[in-house]
């Protein structure tokens, strides 16, 4: 009797001590490892003061302990998902819970946070946050901290029927520095899980890159889409954002720009570089990247003269114009493996011919090959374009391929479905833009806290995300002194699919 009880003893007291590490961990097995402790626990006692004389009060402890254990069995429902956070020092001590009832059609936020604290830095600090609520179709909910105080503590309601998607609870205390070098002190807690069945294998995730649009973080399309044929080596992303990027705060000669890059699909990202590019230029210039990542531009480019597909039909209507709509077909070209559009430009006479195009629908292959005629009439391909899951701007370099009093011809091949929006030639010189390296300030994972170290080199020190996970980036650059200012994000990395 005395063997057993030492048994049950440990083994009760090893399980409550993995159960206490698993739940500061924040582990969803806590739960489950403190129902089997907790019986031992009752058996342990019962062991312990049943040969002693007040006996009597064993099944009274053991009814109580009963009824703790019934207490502590974690509860599953089908209909309730829920995610716990917290931070501590040198941030603000607070912690965080957030739960979607899809049952009542109800998610809940409630936060709670102790007193801002202010570093020792030169200059006037005054607080800021923000409350933002959002799923992968977008911003569900969102608070902005400038327009007004968000409270230390709070308990938000809100209707809510989504299905089948990742959402995100964010709550951010945050001072502001305002001096000549703005600065930030910005704890943060940011739940994410998925409501509804795991998201199956389907292939073609990737990370996504949102900017701040002056009130909230936006979609702007994915990146690394290049990885999908890499087999897991490393590539590189050029991707010149769509969306408008404004300042998340304004000084007197330099401006912090942020952008979130977020995984919601099933891949697992390792992201080993991040850089920011600003190009300021005039407003009548407007600017593309290569796949190569030649930086061109261009004003207005002309149409082809013709453009066939391999039927023979013309599709010179579907591409003239911007105006992709992928609810009217008539607004674009959507090509499958094998088809092509041989597109004609006339005789060139200039130095530059820069193909410009609009293409949209990310695919697991190459999606489009850009060929022109080879010296033995065939047709060679000079470019491979990776397009991606939203409308974006592309561009090739075919200078060197015009010749002399010959039409130009040019011909696009599909390998796998795709869209194409717009395809035009421009042919005037390079322009003038002043081009600008940002500063990466912060990187901050919504798990790991600051990974800025990881994404300043090329050195496969990688920061990873997993689904429902995101990186924080605030850069700093100097103030626009041009009409306009476009941005060039530049990524390296991988990413995987998570096996189901």
């Amino acid at each position: 009797m005395k063997s057993l009880k030492v048994v049950v003893s440990v083994l009760a007291i090893a399980l409550l001590m993995v159960s206490t590490i698993a739940y500061f961990l924040n582990l969803p097995l806590s739960g489950y490892i403190l129902w089997f402790a907790v019986p031992l626990c009752i058996i342990a006692v019962y062991l312990s003061l049943k040969p002693k004389k007040n006996a009597k009060i064993t099944p009274i402890l053991m009814l109580m302990l009963a009824m703790f254990s019934f207490g502590s069995v974690p509860k599953a429902f089908a209909n309730i998902y829920q995610r716990y956070g917290n931070v501590g020092w040198i941030y603000p001590d607070g912690e965080a819970w957030a739960m979607v009832d899809t049952g009542a059609d109800q998610l809940c936020f409630k936060w709670s946070f102790s007193q801002y604290i202010i570093l020792p830095y030169i200059g006037v600090w005054f607080p800021i946050g923000y409350v933002e609520i959002y799923d992968s179709h977008g911003t569900i909910y969102f608070r902005d901290g400038k327009s007004e105080t968000i409270p230390t503590s709070e308990e938000l309601w809100l209707s809510y029927s989504g299905e089948n998607v990742w959402i995100t609870f964010k709550i951010q205390a945050c001072y502001i520095l305002a001096s000549p070098v703005p600065a930030f002190l910005t704890p943060e807690i940011s739940l994410t899980f998925y409501i509804g069945d795991p998201p199956s294998d389907g292939g073609g995730g990737c990370p996504y890159v949102y900017t701040w649009a002056g009130q909230q973080y936006v979609m702007d399309n994915n990146l690394l889409p290049a990885s999908e044929m890499s087999n897991g080596v490393d590539v590189e992303d050029r991707y010149m954002l769509e969306q408008p990027l404004f300042p998340s705060h304004q000084g007197t000669a330099f401006s912090l720009y942020s952008l979130q890059i977020r995984e919601f699909e099933h891949e697992h990202d390792f992201i080993d570089q991040v850089k920011v590019v600003a190009l300021d230029h005039a407003s009548d210039v407007k600017i593309a990247v290569t796949p190569k990542g030649e930086i061109l531009t261009y004003r207005q480019p002309l149409a082809p003269l013709s453009c066939i597909d391999n039927d023979g039909t013309s599709r010179l209507n579907e591409v003239v114009s911007m105006d992709g709509n992928v609810s009217d077909t008539t607004t674009y070209f959507e090509g499958y493996p094998g088809d092509y559009l041989i597109l004609n430009f006339g005789k060139v006479d200039a130095e530059n011919a820069k193909l410009i195009l609009r293409d949209d629908m990310k695919c697991m292959e190459v999606c489009i090959e850009v060929q022109v005629p080879s010296q033995t009439g065939d047709w060679q391909t000079v470019e491979v374009l990776n397009p991606r899951n939203y409308w974006a701007i592309e561009a090739v370099d075919l200078s060197e391929y015009v010749v002399e009093d010959e039409d130009l011809l040019v011909r696009l091949y599909w390998t796998s479905p795709h869209r194409l929006d717009y395809v035009g030639l421009d042919t005037t010189p390079q322009d003038i833009f002043e081009l600008h390296y940002a500063t990466l300030i912060s990187a901050i994972h919504s798990s790991e806290g600051n990974v800025r170290r990881r994404l300043l080199e090329n050195d496969q020190t990688y920061a990873e995300l997993t689904p429902g996970q995101q990186i924080q980036l605030t850069f700093q650059l100097p103030n626009n002194r041009n009409e306009e200012r476009t941005f060039i994000l530049y990524t390296e990395g991988h990413y995987s699919t998570i096996a189901p």
